[in-house]
Order: structure tokens, then C-alpha cells, then sequence
């Protein structure tokens, strides 16, 4: 069984590690470059949205993925790094959303500690009614704050009512309607899982991450599928 708080520690460790080596390899022209593709592939709008960490690691994972496929024995390379530096991205503006503000959020409607049944178990702490550092949470638990299995289907209607009131208040933007938040909601569910299941937790393992996964996540997260975009668009945050 894989345990979510190792791999994401694990993660975090690489991804940091992949940062500090090549920010100052990266010539200032190949980071305005890059800069510039990745904000037209998602648009100003989500471009904007991103933290400055997000920009930073989806700059690196572009530069180091461009650079390391046009190597002769690029066939031979590990791209773990790269894949981490994306699925790392989607950590980031995932926990953002789901993990600080709807904290925030059922801080105000629901002030712990005296409405600490009101709150998603996953996001408490075991022993004290307060919630969890954030360290704890990875994009594994997102599933269960959300209130769904990881095919989608509702498991806790407690918590799903509350983060689908979470998504009309707060998270998406007017004029999207309830059944699209929905599908949005539960596409994120789907999404987590293959980013958890074929991108991230291959990464951290020993065998290398080759050419061909490599391309596949940046496929997924900003090539054809543009999964990034399309879980961000339509938030207001």
C-alpha cells in the first residue's frame, strides 16, 4: 500500500532538490520563453491564478524536459524529475483550493473547535480539534475531503453537500451552473487518481521514468488534454 505522506515528502524533497540545480542554468531568455508558451497554453486567465511556486516549478519541468530530449542519449535519462516538478504543480494549486481557503471557509460558517463534527475528518488533526498541518495534506486526501471514492461516487453525503456549497459560494465563478460544478468536482476526483497513480508515485520509485511516461504527463497536464487549465479555468480563485 502506498503511503500518501512518504511520497509526498519524497516529492517535495526532489522537486526542491530539480529547483535549486537548474534555476541558475536556466538562461534568463529560455525561462521568458517558457514563460511565455505556458501562459498561452493555459491561458492568462489560469496563468494568473498559479502561485509563484507553481510558475516556478512548471517553468523548470518545461526547460529541463526540452533540454533533456534533444540529448543523444535522452533514451538513457531519468525524466522522474520532471514528472514530480508537474504533478507537484497540481499539488500545489490543489491544496491551495481544497486544503487553505476551504479551511478558511468552514472557519467562518463552521469556527472550530465547537463545530468540529461539521468539519471533514481528514482535515482534523486525530487529537486535538484543530486542522491538520498542511504537510499532512497530499493529493490523496482530496478525495476524501471532497466526500467521494476514488471512481467518483459519493461515500460521505456530509461531506460532499459541504464542499458543493464551498463550490457555489466560493470556488467557481456565477454562471456555472450546479450540475457543472459537479462534473468539475468530480473531475478532479478522476484527475488526482491518475496524476497519484501513473505520474507521481512511478516517479518515486527506483526505476527510472523514462522518455515515453514523460511526454504522457506533459500530455496530460498541458499538452492535448490540458488538465491544469481545464480544472482552473472556471474558479474564481
Amino acid at each position: 500500500m502506498v503511503n500518501e505522506e512518504v511520497i509526498s515528502y519524497f516529492e517535495d524533497a526532489v522537486v526542491e532538490c530539480v529547483v535549486r540545480i537548474t534555476k541558475d542554468i536556466i538562461k534568463v531568455s529560455n525561462k521568458e520563453q517558457a514563460e511565455n508558451e505556458l501562459e498561452e497554453i493555459l491561458t492568462t486567465d489560469v496563468w494568473n491564478k498559479l502561485s509563484d511556486e507553481s510558475k516556478t516549478y512548471l517553468v523548470t519541468a518545461k526547460v529541463n524536459f526540452e533540454t533533456m530530449i534533444e540529448m543523444e542519449n535522452r533514451d538513457e535519462l531519468d525524466f522522474s524529475g520532471v514528472c514530480l516538478l508537474l504533478t507537484k504543480t497540481m499539488d500545489e494549486e490543489i491544496s491551495k483550493r481544497f486544503y487553505t481557503r476551504y479551511a478558511e471557509y468552514l472557519q467562518e460558517q463552521y469556527p472550530l473547535p465547537e463545530n468540529v463534527d461539521k468539519w471533514p475528518k481528514d482535515m482534523l488533526n486525530k487529537y486535538k480539534p484543530e486542522v491538520i498541518d498542511k504537510k499532512y495534506f497530499t493529493l490523496g486526501t482530496v478525495r476524501f475531503v471532497i466526500g467521494k471514492n476514488k471512481d467518483g461516487k459519493v461515500m460521505n453525503w456530509k461531506s460532499y453537500n459541504r464542499i458543493r456549497r464551498y463550490a457555489r459560494d466560493y470556488l467557481y465563478k456565477e454562471g456555472i451552473s450546479k450540475e457543472e460544478r459537479e462534473k468539475k468536482l468530480l473531475e478532479i476526483v478522476k484527475c488526482i487518481e491518475i496524476i497519484r497513480i501513473d505520474y507521481r508515485n512511478p516517479s518515486a520509485h527506483r526505476n527510472a521514468l523514462d522518455i515515453v511516461k514523460a511526454e504522457a504527463c506533459m500530455d496530460y497536464m498541458l499538452g492535448t488534454y490540458k488538465k491544469l487549465k481545464l480544472i482552473l479555468e472556471d474558479m474564481r480563485i
